[in-house]
């Protein structure tokens, strides 16, 4: 029912005057109809009314008053109740104490101190997840009742590193939001899920105290799992360190397959660091010139590593030796060397560098070269033949494939149809030597006294190979 000032005012003045005679009872009914919840609630706790203090709850103004009726409702056995008060008077240690040892809500109690960063609850639930061996459970609320201790020896223990380390990322995410700070961006790595010595965690590891990196670096180091030792003892700046592991490893053969792996760490730490002594360290490593390197390794590694620091006229230096080696090897591969031009170009390009000309000039005629077989594929003679006629005008980059690029050339302008006499010779100007086996290839190929021959005169142009 609905009472006016008036009405109100009347009751409160007649509770007033029971409360004064000793009718508490009527008191409490006549505060509560006057709008003074508050003492309403203390006179049915003080006579015990807890079904009349529970439908008060949502009208509490107090919440020392709230969590004095939820531990009354408690002791009465009334656990939902309780919860419920306990709730209203944002009493989460006790609200947590009841979901966990009363309701068996551990789930929801866990949802509700993650939410409020509780300290005195995370403590209950600690324990409790460590009664239950749900150490995981533990480890991650340990480190929200700050015991950190506590968790690190925890996750020692039980083998559970990587449960800890997250944890972490947890408390610094929620720092960083209470804070209102900007958040740390997800990590963009990949890795290989069945590889665990490759997991990447949720977030980038600078952004966790560099004592916290330094030992569970040390941690990692002691189990043998090089590669994420590494990790966290770059992102604790202690690059010497991780040079020097991942180093040892590498040379002795690494993490199985992971050898790789283990340089491409390096490589980015190296970048990271930008330390002349690392750098150095890394290339006499990779150049093969360390006593302990057991030879040279992969190029496209010091190519990256030139990307890392920034060094992007080295890189396309070191880019363009690779892709020549390729060329000039009887058992190179073409498809190779055109494959690192062009993830250094777009590598160069992405980094904001002008990839130099003469990347530029060595793409565009490998590419060409690539091309030939698709044209003949396709029927596309001409095509082919320019393509091959711009590969002959430079068949001194190609000294171990010259014989059969140049024989390629003649069939495919003969069934092209180029032009091939005076200054429409489209293999002019060549060296003499190459000229000469043209010649050979030639007369070799196509001429006999009963085979006649017609002068094409076919001039377009083919397009020059674009990339996008």
């Amino acid at each position: 029912m609905h009472h006016g000032p008036q009405d109100s005012s009347l009751c409160l003045q007649c509770a007033a005057l029971a409360e004064g005679v000793g009718a508490q009872k009527e008191a409490a009914s006549l505060f509560a109809a006057g709008g003074s919840f508050d003492k309403a609630g203390e006179l049915y706790l003080r006579l015990g009314a807890l079904e009349a203090c529970e439908q008060l709850l949502g009208k509490l103004g107090s919440l020392r008053l709230a969590s004095s009726i939820g531990a009354a409702l408690e002791k009465d056995g009334q656990w939902q109740s309780a919860a419920r008060a306990y709730e209203r008077a944002r009493d989460i240690p006790a609200l947590v104490r009841v979901m966990v040892e009363k309701l068996s809500l551990d789930a929801r109690a866990g949802e509700i101190v993650l939410a409020s960063r509780s300290v005195e609850g995370a403590v209950i639930l600690a324990g409790a997840a460590s009664e239950k061996k749900d150490y995981r459970a533990a480890i991650q609320f340990l480190l929200l009742a700050r015991k950190g201790e506590d968790a690190f020896s925890l996750a020692v223990r039980v083998g559970e590193m990587e449960v800890y380390v997250n944890a972490l990322f947890t408390g610094v995410v929620a720092a960083a939001r209470a804070k209102g700070g900007p958040l740390p961006p997800p990590s963009s790595s990949t890795h290989n899920p069945s590889d665990r010595s490759t997991v990447v965690f949720t977030y980038p590891l600078s952004i966790l105290p560099k004592s916290e990196c330094l030992r569970v670096g040390r941690y990692y180091d002691g189990k043998g799992e090089v590669l994420r030792a590494g990790q966290f003892f770059t992102a604790a700046g202690d690059y010497s360190r991780a040079l020097s592991i991942l180093l040892s490893a590498a040379s002795k053969g690494g993490e199985g397959a992971n050898a790789n792996a283990l340089l491409e760490e390096a490589v980015r730490l190296a970048g990271e660091a930008k330390s002349p002594t690392v750098t150095s360290t890394l290339l006499a490593f990779l150049r093969g010139e360390s006593t302990d390197s057991g030879g040279p390794k992969d190029a496209r590694l010091i190519f990256s590593l030139f990307m890392a620091l920034g060094n992007h006229s080295a890189a396309a230096a070191e880019a363009l030796a690779i892709a020549k080696a390729e060329q000039e090897s009887a058992n190179g591969s073409f498809k190779t060397a055109h494959g690192m031009l062009f993830d250094a170009y777009c590598s160069l390009v992405a980094a904001g560098a002008r990839p130099p000309s003469e990347l530029w000039r060595s793409l565009t005629l490998l590419h060409s070269y690539l091309l030939v077989k698709k044209l003949i594929t396709v029927g596309e003679h001409e095509g082919a033949a320019r393509m091959l006629v711009r590969v002959v005008k430079n068949i001194s980059r190609f000294p171990a494939h010259a014989t059969p690029i140049l024989t390629s050339a003649v069939v495919q302008c003969q069934r092209g149809g180029l032009k091939s006499t005076g200054s429409c010779n489209p293999f002019n100007p060549l060296p003499l030597h190459a000229i000469y086996l043209l010649s050979v290839l030639r007369n070799a190929l196509f001429y006999s006294p009963t085979r006649t021959h017609t002068t094409h005169t076919h001039t377009r142009a083919f397009p020059l190979p674009t990339f996008s």
